[in-house]
């Protein structure tokens, strides 16, 4: 069986970002790849045969049954890290199974926050079951001693209240966490009114922990739709 970094090569590793962002169809891949039809449907195949990508059949028009009136529409088939390590007596590849305390810890790797994400990570430890509300977490900027984070919650009065702040002890020293917090369909509303404001915060923003599915994905959408 071929090895994640023989999957994800060349065209199918483009394939894999562009599906990333939004479903899509062979046409539309290969036109934004720059290849044809037939190239990219085999690439898809393949990605499909190895169960990362998945295909869904839309019709195009009411009650249509004809084949020419469907398209078929590729998407994401499941979230996934592979992790690779090499050292003395410890050198392997896995791949991690989803779980939100991975999912974080791999995204504050990839921020290559160092010393700075010792504060997110100790929230989430200490206060885990502040995140039984979340949908989604994102970092919005770091001070010294200070880090904001933007929250998306159907419960923002918790987070307007009781828990706009919270400070937390790293090491010997003290780190305020400020929460920004939204609905979904309230940031989604700011978005398409243009506001500065929602149009700020979304661009600093950096994906921390997405605990609902298609949280990121729709902000994407609503946003570059404008």
């Amino acid at each position: 069986m071929a090895t994640t970094d023989e999957i994800f090569t060349g065209m199918k590793w483009d394939i894999i970002q562009q599906l990333s962002l939004q479903s899509m169809t062979p046409k539309e891949i290969s036109e934004k790849l720059g290849t044809t039809i037939a190239n990219a449907s085999q690439q898809l195949k393949l990605l499909e045969a190895y169960g990362y990508v998945k295909k869904k059949r839309i019709d195009l028009g009411k009650g249509s049954r004809k084949q020419n009136d469907r398209r078929i529409v590729y998407s994401i088939a499941r979230n996934t890290t592979t992790i690779t390590n090499i050292g003395s007596f410890n050198t392997k590849r896995a791949e991690i199974k989803t779980h939100p305390l991975h999912s974080l810890m791999i995204n504050l790797l990839l921020m290559d926050l160092q010393e700075n994400a010792e504060p997110i990570l100790e929230l989430y430890i200490s206060k885990k079951d502040i995140f039984d509300s979340v949908e989604a977490l994102f970092l919005l900027e770091q001070k010294q001693n200070e880090t904001h984070l933007l929250i998306i919650t159907e419960k923002t009065d918790i987070f307007r209240t009781e828990k706009s702040k919270i400070t937390i002890d790293v090491g010997q020293k003290e780190h305020t966490i400020i929460f920004w917090s939204h609905s979904f369909s309230e940031f989604i509303e700011g978005i398409k009114r243009r506001e500065s404001y929602y149009l700020n915060q979304w661009k600093k923003s950096k994906l921390l922990l997405e605990i609902k599915q298609g949280v990121r994905k729709k902000l994407e959408e609503e946003t570059r739709a404008k």
